[in-house]
């Protein structure tokens, strides 16, 4: 069960491309495998679950409770009923519940236009527009008032009436139709309006499902004789409403069963085993699957992992799969096992077992052995990759549960039974070993980059001098989804696209060719020529289908017109080499159909990679100029980090049921201390910056800090833990761009959170570091892309929007984990400003598991053409929340779903504690204030002052930066205990998923890392 909103674009490309696994065919195993007889050696059952009761075991077991599509499009609610979850003979009955609703033969729905929609335009229900001889241009729609967002349904018979007026009598023309380019009529009408109220209608046939139809009034000049005359129209009471055209209007809807052991029974590695019988009918998808007990400790799906250790669809109830889901960009591996002779899973009970060890995850069915998986990773977009076994070394709980439709196994039909069909589990069982090592290796895969052609060309029939078969997967293959139709061929050494309907996403036309090798260092170069019949635009990307479809190549819009023209990109591989890249045209709804011409493609390698070429540090995705802070990357966990002076000490990274800190053990025959160092990191003059780190130690310790040659000397107690911080300014001078850390020569010192970030609540809101702490959501139902501006703004975020979605959140800039404490008052700043007069909604607001909550005032703004700075005040009024984010969102606000392309712009982004001490401001600007103290300011720096007494533990060996702060953990836990307010809209976006969309994913963030692990009890290792 994929928790996550797949969307269609990656169920599309996972059909397209084979997923790397290593699977079993039937006959294809030895003879042991076959014999259906698991051995158990070494194993012992640790936990189980018999079902023997008359009612579930609550002790072990959570009732989860979800809404109506809450992942992957489902149809199904998941309730706490006796009617969905049973317990009965001995078996756990999960049954899913349709329930129908009928109205009488010709019955009307609700109108589905609110008046007051039409924005500006209405005023009280009422839309008045002037229309003038200078106003009316030469077409009826060049006056034109329209609401998009409206859903049409195939097969359904619509009514619009609308009640309209004019001061003299003409004509106007009202209808339904597709908000794209050739703007398909599912109704319309030519009204003769006179002085009079009187109300009109008109039908609508709905000949496709569109999720954003238009209703529209045109009021421009009309064809009418004489000349269209100047005057004052009003339109009221417009309503839209479906009609029953099969005589009685049916509303069904579903709910199900789903059961969890979350934070009630915990394992890490094991055999888990599940004795079951499942539904049949299209549209079912039972599942036995496990999850990441807590998602922050590596990061939300993927990158937490998923272990799917069986899956059947109800249409295909012979076949079963096996799966894991991890990375960021989501990649998976997926095998499957299916019956023969007639045999079902929904006849009789099977056993499905998964074995997951350490660097291995085998699947079973009834003790036959078909899927092997050992190759994964747990990777996020500008940060790094985690220390292998990750994702799959953490406790993981279990989740039995019955969906019900959705986006990968389709919705149920009306041969679907909801009558005696249930999911029945005979039994759950949890097998561990008693000890499991975790010292494994990735697997290496050797990766054969072939050669080019003898002109360098790496694209096969670049020339297009072959009529090859477009439909196969050798070299060029032409492709359509999601509503898009149109046709590819080869003549005259050119590819031809004529598109009749562009579909509802990028890729619903698409031309790809895949196999193409690309050498991690390298730099390419792309080109082709291309025109098209009419000015438009094509997009072109370089993918990973192997790697969740991760770019290569920053996306790029090649702006098409009827000239042909040379195209062409360059860029550099960054990532791992990897031998099949595809290049990919893509032409779906991008708001045209006219016909493309292409031809001379080329991918050539302009220069080789350098081998002793050094990584150029940058900041990270969290924000963090050091890598690796909390010792999770690289081999043994000590990724970018050099350690010297360890000749006689014990250097080890703790279990991660420590929390993974840097150990240091020293002997007492050490000469000198240990030193753990990176070398050239990205931090530079011209930003303030908050060094810090935890340490705890065994024994009486000086840990000694030096940041690009400012030295920090720190003192720890023994027994202690401490959160130690340090402020460097912004015009500190740094003789190098290294930082070291020399742990203490006694006993035990621990480590962790290592961290030099810019000393703000909100990083990077100038955008000097792009997209750096931020990420940018679009959800697969909007349409939107962005880029920072340095050309036509100082480094602004600007935000391309076709389609805002029908929630604000749909487009969505966050940057989470800041700190937000109890009792302070905060100002939120950013400047903004949008092509279209429009509103967004900027707030901080807490995680899912603070419901929501919008800390800040609930800020709905209104932009302009023009930049305008916006301020918001707000007291922190619930319990501090050390993970809330901020969240900037450009989707649909009130009832307005904006289809019209424009951009917003958004820059200068601060969050600042406001003082409740009028004199902390004025410090600020000591020569404001003549009464002020200059003693006051002598005290930042006691050496200049001789009478300070400093009673530190921290002693600054530098005098030209500030003394450092000290800020002693926090122990206290804090709990939500009221909610100020209660965002009913601003979701956080789940990736994976990510997609082509979370395609972004883009810059994501990790700060979760770090506060991950450090809720996890310390002990001594």
């Amino acid at each position: 069960m994929k928790k996550r909103v797949l969307s269609a674009m990656l169920v599309a490309a996972m059909a397209m491309t084979a997923i790397p696994s290593q699977t079993f065919a039937e006959g294809a195993l030895d003879a042991a495998q076959q014999t259906g007889k698991l051995s158990y050696d070494g194993y012992k059952q640790v936990w189980g679950d018999e079902f023997d009761g008359d009612s579930l075991n609550r002790d072990d077991w959570n009732v989860e409770t979800h809404e109506k599509g809450w992942v992957n499009n489902e149809l199904q609610e998941y309730v706490d009923s006796d009617e969905n979850i049973q317990v009965k003979d001995g078996k756990l009955v999960i049954n899913p519940v349709e329930k129908v609703e009928t109205t009488a033969s010709g019955g009307e729905s609700e109108n589905m236009i609110p008046n007051d929609a039409f924005g500006d335009a209405s005023n009280d229900g009422v839309i008045t527009k002037e229309v003038t001889n200078a106003t009316m241009g030469s077409n009826p729609w060049d006056i034109q008032i329209i609401q998009n967002g409206i859903k049409i349904e195939e097969g359904e018979t619509y009514e619009v009436s609308f009640k309209a007026s004019s001061t003299k009598p003409r004509k106007i023309v009202a209808g339904v139709q597709k908000t794209s380019a050739d703007y398909d009529q599912y109704g319309q009408g030519t009204f003769d309006i006179t002085t009079e109220s009187v109300e009109y209608k008109y039908e609508v046939n709905g000949t496709v499902t569109d999720e954003n139809a238009g209703v529209y009034f045109n009021l421009g000049k009309s064809d009418q004789t004489p000349e269209t005359p100047e005057s004052t129209i009003k339109i009221s009471d417009i309503k839209m409403v479906k009609k029953s055209i099969s005589g009685t209007k049916v509303k069904k809807s579903y709910t199900s069963g789903r059961i969890s052991t979350q934070n009630k029974q915990t394992f890490t590695y094991g055999r888990f085993e599940c004795r079951a019988k499942v539904s049949k009918g299209q549209g079912y998808l039972p599942a036995f699957w496990l999850m990441a007990n807590d998602e922050n400790v590596y990061g939300q799906w993927p990158r937490c992992g998923e272990i799917d250790c069986m899956e059947v669809m109800g249409q295909e109830t012979n076949k079963a799969y096996g799966t894991i889901h991890y990375g960021n960009p989501h990649s998976e591996s997926q095998g499957t096992y299916t019956i023969k002779d007639g045999a079902d899973f929904s006849d009789a009970f099977h056993t499905f077992t998964c074995d997951w060890e350490p660097g291995k995850i085998t699947w079973y069915v009834d003790g036959v052995k078909y899927h092997e998986e050992s190759d994964w990773y747990s990777t996020t977009v500008g940060q790094g990759t985690l220390t292998y076994p990750a994702p799959f070394d953490q406790p993981f709980y279990i989740i039995l549960n019955l969906a019900v439709g959705g986006s990968w196994v389709g919705n149920p039909n009306d041969e679907t039974s909801f009558e005696n069909n249930p999911y029945e589990i005979d039994y759950v069982r949890v097998y561990q070993k008693d000890s499991y090592d975790e010292d494994v290796k990735r697997p290496v895969k050797e990766v054969t980059l072939r050669d080019p052609d003898a002109t360098g060309n790496y694209i096969n029939n670049g020339d297009f001098s072959v009529k090859e078969d477009l439909s196969d997967d050798t070299d060029w293959k032409f492709l359509t989804a999601l509503e898009g139709e149109a046709e590819a061929s080869i003549d005259n050494n050119t590819m031809t696209v004529k598109t009749t309907n562009e579909g509802t996403v990028d890729y619903s036309v698409q031309l790809v060719q895949a196999d193409l090798p690309f050498e991690k260092g390298a730099t390419y170069q792309v080109q082709f020529d291309a025109y098209a019949s009419a000015d438009r635009e094509m997009g072109v990307d370089i993918k990973a289908p192997d790697h969740g479809y991760m770019s290569y190549m920053p996306h790029q819009d090649a702006q098409l017109t009827t000239e042909k023209q040379t195209y062409t990109y360059t860029f550099k591989m960054g990532d791992a080499s990897d031998a099949n890249g595809r290049l990919e045209y893509n032409m779906g709804a991008k708001g045209f159909t006219a016909d493309i011409y292409i031809s001379n493609v080329s991918v050539k390698k302009i220069k080789e990679a350098d081998p002793n070429e050094k990584e150029e540090k940058t900041v990270l995705a969290n924000g963090n100029y050091v890598y690796n802070g909390s010792f999770q990357e690289g081999d043994k966990h000590l990724g970018y980090w050099n350690i010297s002076n360890a000749e006689n000490a014990d250097v080890t990274v703790t279990p991660f049921s420590d929390g993974r800190r840097l150990k240091v053990t020293m002997s007492g025959n050490e000469k000198s201390a240990v030193v753990i160092s990176q070398e050239d990191l990205a931090f530079a003059t011209g930003t303030p910056y908050k060094f810090s780190f935890t340490a705890s130690s065994d024994a009486d310790n000086t840990i000694t800090a030096n940041i690009g040659g400012h030295v920090y000397t720190f003192d720890i107690k023994a027994g202690e833990t401490k959160d130690f911080a340090v402020e460097l300014p912004s015009d500190a001078e740094y003789v190098n761009h290294d930082i070291s850390i020399t742990l203490g020569m006694q006993g035990k010192t621990w480590i962790d959170n290592v961290s030099l970030v810019e000393n703000a609540l909100i990083k990077n809101g100038s955008f000097n570091d792009g997209t750096t702490g931020y990420t940018v959501y679009i959800d697969s139902s909007a349409k939107a892309s962005y880029v920072v501006d340095s050309l036509k703004d100082d480094n602004a975020l600007a935000v391309t929007i076709n389609d805002t979605g029908d929630q604000d959140w749909k487009v969505q800039i966050k940057q989470e984990n800041i700190k937000l404490e109890k009792g302070k008052t905060y100002k939120l700043k950013f400047k903004a400003k949008s092509s279209l007069n429009r509103q967004i909604r900027v707030v901080m607001q807490g995680q899912e598991n603070r419901g929501w909550s919008v800390y800040s005032n609930d800020n709905i703004v209104d932009l302009t053409n023009e930049y305008q700075t916006f301020e918001d005040t707000f007291t922190m009024n619930e319990d501090t929340d050390t993970a809330a984010f901020f969240s900037a969102c450009l989707g649909k606000i009130g009832d307005n779903r904006i289809t019209t392309q424009h951009e917003v712009r958004i820059d200068d982004i601060s969050l600042e504690e406001v003082k409740d001490d009028p004199k902390e401001d004025i410090k600020d600007n000591p020569k404001d204030d003549p009464k002020d103290d200059p003693k006051e300011d002598i005290k930042d720096n006691p050496k200049d002052d001789p009478k300070q007494d400093i009673k530190t533990d921290i002693k600054n060996e530098q005098p030209k930066v500030p003394a450092p702060v000290i800020k002693t953990s926090d122990s206290d836990k804090v709990k939500t205990t009221q909610a100020v307010k209660e965002s009913k809209t601003a979701k956080a976006a789940k990736t994976g998923d990510n997609s082509p969309i979370m395609a972004y994913v883009f810059g994501a963030m990790a700060g979760a890392l770090i506060l991950g692990v450090s809720f996890l009890k310390k002990k001594e290792y």
